[in-house]
């Protein structure tokens, strides 16, 4: 699986979702850059957002503008280290 954007709902509500989906087709909007606690899209250079900073489980994850709020901030865990 991989972390796919939907760009046409980013430009129709100006916040795309976010999904995992079965397919890799390396577009832009499968293309993602850690940058410190931020993950950043190639496409549009939009961020890894939880919307409107929800913190109920089942929240939409998608991506925004930059906006340096905490509900753009990630920590990435090697989860093979506690194998």
């Amino acid at each position: 699986k991989i972390l796919d954007l939907n760009g046409q709902d980013h430009n129709d509500r100006n916040w795309g979702q976010v999904s995992l989906y079965h397919t890799e087709h390396g577009d832009e909007n499968q293309q993602w850059t850690i940058d410190g606690c931020e993950i950043k899209s190639n496409w549009c250079n939009l961020r890894l957002d939880i919307f409107e900073g929800c913190v109920e489980a089942g929240t939409n994850v998608g991506c925004y503008q930059k906006n340096d709020a905490p509900n753009q901030q990630w920590r990435v865990v090697n989860w093979s280290i506690f194998r």
